[in-house]
Formats: C-alpha cells, sequence, structure tokens
C-alpha cells in the first residue's frame, strides 16, 4: 500500500529501468550517479534497483572504429548496441546534459574520430558542438534536447560548420543567454547559454520564431518566468545567417541595411590589413625604455633597429598611449642582405662585429630563440613578413579585443604586437578613421565579431581582422571625405592633448611623492599627519621592481587622477605611495589639481562635439533615419554596448 491505494506498479522502478539512461567517461560519475538515484528512489521494502544498463562507462561523442588510437578505443560508445530498445522504438525522446568543458586543443586524439563522425567538425571546434549533434542523433523525430553550454558557438569562426548544419536537423525552442553569470562556480564559460533544441528541420517545422532571453543582471528567480515576461521572438531565419544573433527583426533589418551599404573595409583599402608581429621570444626581442637606451648609448648604430613597439592595451580611441616599449626589428632576410653571407657564424660574426650591443643583448637568448617555430632566416631575426614597410608607413590601429571602438591613427612608424591590427592608409585617407571611430561600427562590430566578457557595463569583442574587414564603407562625396578627415584630424589632436595632459600630471605625482627621499610623517599614536615631531616614525613608498630598477608606482585611482576630489586624491596619495601632502602646501595642491581637471573636462568636452558630429555624418552616409538612430541607440543600451563620447 501507498497513500491508502494499492500498488498496481513500482513506478520508481519502472522509471528507473526503462526511461532513464545515462553515459559519462569518468567512471566514478557514474557510480555517483548511482547513488544519487539510490538515495532518491530507494524504499525499505524494496532492493535496490540494478542501473548498470542503464547507467553506462563510455566516450558519448566517439564511436567504435578499427582506426581509433589504442588509448581510445576502449572508451568508444556505441549508443545503439548499448540501448537497443530504445532505438527499436525511434530514439529517445529527451536529451539532458551539461557537456564537458574541454579546450580542443585537447582534443588531437580525437579528431580523426570527430571529422569521420560529425557534419559540424572543425578543427579547433569547441567540444560541446558534438555533443549537442550527438544528442540530437540519438533522438527520435520530434525528441528534444536541452543542454547548457558556452554560447560561442553563435559567433564563432570554428562553429560555422555547426551554424550551417543545425537548421537543416533542428529548430530553436527556447535560447537562454546567461551573459556574465557564470552558472556553475567551477567552470568558466564564455557567454553561458541553455538551448532547447527540437528534432525538426527548421524549415518543417511551420514556426516563424522561438524564445531568447539574455540576462543583463543577476539570474533570476524564475528563469522560466523570465524568458516569458522579458524574452523575445526572434525570427528563424536568423538562423539562416553566417553569426547568429537573437535580437529582434527590426534590429537585423537594421543590421542588413548598413552591411548592403558602399564597401567592404578589406577592398576599399586594397587588402591593406594587416596582423600585429608575432617575435615567439618577446623577453628577448621586446625592450624596455631603459635597455633601449642602453643599447643605444653603448652602439648608436643599432638605433634605426629599434622601433616602438606598441600592445593591444596601448591602442585607445583616437591615440596611442606610451609605455616606453621597443621592438627589435631585424626581419628574417635582415642579415644575408646587409651582409651577404648565409653560414650562421659567420654571419653572426658580421652582427658581432658591426651591432655589438644588439648582439650582446641577444646572445643570452640564444638557445631560446633557436626553439622558436617563427624564427626568420638565423635565430636572431624575426620570422618573415611582406608587410613590415607597411608599420613604417602611416596607418590606422585596433586593438584585437575591445568595450568601445579604439582605432586610431600613427605616422612615427610603430609597430604593434599580435594584440592589434593595422590598416595601411596614406595621410590623405584619414577620413577612414572617422569611418570607424563612431557608434554606428561600432554596432556592426557588436553584430559580427565574438563576444566575450562584460567589463565596466559594457561587452567586450573579439576584434579579429575576419570581422573588421567586413565593415562596410557608404559612397561618399570629396566634401564629405574632407569634412571627415578633418573631423577625424580634430579628434586625434584633442585627444593626444588630454593624454600628454594625463601623463604630465602622472609625472609630477611620481616626482613629488614617490621619490624614496621625501618623508612622510605620522606620529604613531593617533595616526594623524604632522609636519615634524620627535616621535614621528618615516614611511617610505612602495618600490615597483622593473629592469632591475626600483621605481615608484601609482594605482588605478591614481593614474585616473581626473575623477578623484581632493579628498580622495591625498587618500589614494597615502595608499599608493605612502605619501602625504604637507599642510602648508595642500591648498596650493588642490588648486592645482582643480586646474587639471578643468583642462581635462575641456578636452573631454571638445572630444565629445567631435564625435556627436562625426557620429551625425556617418548615420547620414548610411541613410539612417531618425527612427533608425532611436532603434540603434534603444539597442546599444539594452545590448550593454553603449560607450560613452569622449571616453580615455
Amino acid at each position: 500500500m501507498r497513500g491508502g491505494q494499492t500498488e498496481l506498479f513500482d513506478l520508481d522502478r519502472h522509471i528507473l529501468t526503462h526511461n532513464l539512461f545515462g553515459v559519462d567517461l569518468s567512471p566514478e560519475s557514474v557510480e555517483i550517479a548511482k547513488l544519487a538515484l539510490w538515495l532518491k528512489t530507494a524504499r525499505t521494502d524494496r532492493p535496490l534497483n540494478d542501473l548498470d544498463a542503464n547507467l553506462r562507462r563510455g566516450n558519448s561523442i566517439v564511436s567504435p572504429a578499427p582506426d581509433l588510437p589504442p588509448g581510445l578505443a576502449p572508451e568508444a560508445f556505441d549508443w545503439r548496441a548499448a540501448f537497443p530498445a530504445v532505438f527499436e522504438a525511434g530514439g529517445f525522446d529527451c536529451v539532458v546534459g551539461n557537456p564537458p568543458y574541454i579546450r580542443q586543443e585537447w582534443l588531437g586524439p580525437c579528431k580523426p574520430a570527430f571529422e569521420r563522425e560529425f557534419r559540424c567538425y572543425a578543427g579547433t571546434a569547441d567540444a560541446c558542438l558534438y555533443f549537442i549533434e550527438r544528442g540530437l542523433d540519438i533522438l527520435r523525430p520530434g525528441g528534444r534536447l536541452g543542454f547548457i553550454t558556452s554560447g560561442t558557438f553563435s559567433n564563432a569562426n570554428f562553429a560555422a560548420p555547426f551554424r550551417a548544419w543545425l537548421p537543416t536537423a533542428a529548430r530553436f525552442l527556447r535560447s537562454v543567454n546567461f551573459g556574465e553569470n557564470q552558472p556553475f562556480a567551477d567552470a568558466e564559460m564564455v557567454f553561458p547559454t541553455i538551448s532547447i533544441l527540437e528534432k525538426t528541420p527548421a524549415a518543417a517545422s511551420g514556426t516563424s520564431t522561438f524564445r531568447a532571453y539574455f540576462m543583463r543582471g543577476a539570474i533570476p528567480d524564475s528563469i522560466a518566468d523570465a524568458v516569458d515576461v522579458d524574452g523575445i521572438d526572434c525570427d528563424t531565419s536568423a538562423l539562416t545567417r553566417p553569426e547568429w544573433r537573437f535580437q529582434s527583426a527590426a534590429v537585423t533589418d537594421l543590421f542588413d541595411r548598413i552591411m548592403a551599404c558602399g564597401l567592404p573595409l578589406d577592398e576599399v583599402v586594397a587588402g591593406h590589413i594587416y596582423y600585429g608581429v608575432k617575435t615567439g621570444l618577446n623577453e628577448a626581442f621586446v625592450i624596455d625604455q631603459a635597455t633601449r637606451d642602453r643599447l643605444v648609448a653603448a652602439d648608436p648604430t643599432c638605433a634605426p633597429l629599434l622601433r616602438k613597439m606598441l600592445r593591444g592595451e596601448d591602442l585607445r580611441p583616437w591615440y596611442q598611449t606610451d609605455e616606453g616599449n621597443w621592438l627589435i626589428v631585424m626581419p628574417s632576410g635582415f642579415t644575408r642582405k646587409s651582409s651577404e653571407l648565409t653560414e650562421e657564424a659567420t654571419a653572426w660574426a658580421w652582427l658581432s662585429a658591426h651591432y655589438p650591443a644588439l648582439s650582446a643583448h641577444l646572445a643570452q637568448f640564444e638557445k631560446a630563440a633557436r626553439k622558436r617555430s617563427d624564427q626568420g632566416a638565423f635565430w636572431w631575426e624575426l620570422r618573415s613578413c611582406d608587410y613590415y614597410p607597411a608599420f613604417d608607413q602611416p596607418k590606422t590601429f585596433w586593438p584585437d579585443i575591445a568595450k568601445l571602438p579604439r582605432f586610431s591613427y600613427n605616422e612615427d612608424g610603430a609597430y604593434v604586437n599580435d594584440k592589434g591590427f593595422i590598416i595601411s592608409v596614406s595621410a590623405e585617407e584619414n577620413w577612414l578613421l572617422a569611418l570607424l571611430q563612431n557608434r554606428v561600427q561600432w554596432f556592426c562590430i557588436s553584430q559580427l565579431c565574438v563576444p566575450l566578457r562584460l567589463r565596466g557595463g559594457l561587452w567586450q569583442s573579439q576584434c579579429k581582422k575576419q570581422f573588421i574587414e567586413r565593415l562596410r564603407i557608404p559612397d561618399m562625396s570629396d566634401d564629405e571625405r574632407t569634412a571627415l578627415s578633418s573631423a577625424a584630424l580634430a579628434a586625434t589632436a584633442v585627444a593626444r592633448e588630454r593624454y600628454t595632459l594625463h601623463e604630465k600630471v602622472r609625472h609630477r605625482l611620481l616626482a613629488d611623492f614617490g621619490s624614496p627621499k621625501r618623508k612622510v610623517e605620522v606620529t604613531a599614536k593617533s595616526g594623524q599627519h604632522q609636519e615634524s615631531a620627535p616621535e614621528h616614525r618615516t614611511l617610505n613608498p612602495p618600490l615597483a621592481q622593473t629592469g632591475g630598477f626600483a621605481s615608484p608606482s601609482l594605482n588605478n585611482r591614481l593614474t585616473e587622477w581626473w575623477t578623484l576630489d581632493f579628498a580622495a586624491f591625498r587618500s589614494e596619495l597615502r595608499k599608493a605611495l605612502k605619501a602625504e601632502i604637507p599642510v602648508k602646501e595642500r591648498a596650493d595642491w588642490e588648486a592645482a589639481l582643480a586646474e587639471w581637471q578643468r583642462q581635462h573636462a575641456d578636452l573631454t568636452t571638445r572630444l565629445i562635439a567631435i564625435e556627436t558630429n562625426i557620429d551625425d555624418r556617418v548615420c547620414r552616409l548610411f541613410n539612417l533615419t531618425d527612427s533608425d538612430r532611436l532603434l540603434l541607440a534603444d539597442h546599444s543600451r539594452h545590448a550593454m554596448i553603449d560607450y560613452p563620447f569622449g571616453a580615455v
């Protein structure tokens, strides 16, 4: 008897033995699953169910085959042989899972099997794509799949075959993107996403929409309610696009109209879009300012081989920061061309004779440099590259990861590392910079690029070359080009002037408060700062070690000094440099900070005005109506890509 009624059959036992199945590569996980089910269904009057036939150990996405590697063959799993009754009935009704998070680099032994078995195969694909395809494969027609995985399949290049294949096999019912939330503390994913799919080809479903929900805040108490209330209906035609964006049809239409204008950027610049420099050994080839100065002092002839080296994080909106890094530029073939020598020993002797300081520096890295897979003709040279001369010419920079557009113009021959890219342009083509550094193009970039993570309330995008080169450049008159060029030059000048101000104040802070000789007097008893007393002790500022020399450093808040009121300014000086402004100097320092902040605000206001003008011009070039602009602004707020004008 149970609940006062006679049991006609044991429901728990029936479900466990006839309806519930599972496979895991880990034998421990299989045993834990059995234990959990036994604890849930155990009864004192019944023996435990034998679950060995239903919960099995095996590799869910590798099928038996004669050519499997020895280490992989024992793990291969044949779903149809393991669960024949299920497949006699047409397959599973429902498949749920949380596939393991495995870097594609670790999948090497499995890739031949994956290439043979999966239509969504790509050499760099995430394993979750194979789990989704396998899950759909073992479903009956009309069955449903529910997985939580990374959401990178929507945009990543490696998922292009997956995006082409999935609509032929299934349709979306629900998509829940967790945004910046991580549902599992021990497994960080990019855009964690719940996908609910039905094994019915999208074209045959007769349904034109599915529900999608993007979490802009914390995980709601009820995801199901949030999907119903705050989700949007997405047109299934989104799945026919090269990249998937689950958004309103109006936003997609706006993007399509922009992308139908003019020509692709790559075509406009005749393919002159290039990657940054890869050295294979930055410790040897990228040097700091002190090392550069020492080498040039010892041997002035090496100066032309040392070029300003920027990093991705140095590339800002309209300008570049200068962190004092330099690149040793000896491209592959440099030594042979300069010396006409081909044998390594004699070529090295020539280099040592002509550039003694530089060769002495590189000699200490010889062992590591020889191991590089991308070295030049000799171990001391950079890899072969056809476009090194482009770095010497006027160019536009941008970084590979950004939460706002960070295009900038450079004419001083600076190089950039592999976290940045360049567009080789002539000095007369500054108008192109304005056509990239604006909100319309940032909207397009957010549609094309792979999203990464939320930073400061804005989503970062992975701005790789293959996405940026697709941006559209609208047709325009010579007068419009001239106007945009003037605006770009003005914005560049103002942004550089503001950066110069930033650096001037930072230098002043370090010069005045960063010296170990400057004493900071604090009463041991009260902790109150005073000017002098016998019982006071002296605190010296913290020192950051750089290149073997001790130097003081500002913290993040002092670096952004224009955001601090005077009380916070003094507090940060104490925190970062263990320094206090003497009482008799405080009025002067407060006035100086206020004046610097006024200058910063004035320059930012000027930059905002220029960017506003550029944005208006670009909107008109793309024929955007007032309603288009309102839609763009509303979408940017909701998508968390609405960066402020005048950003540093």
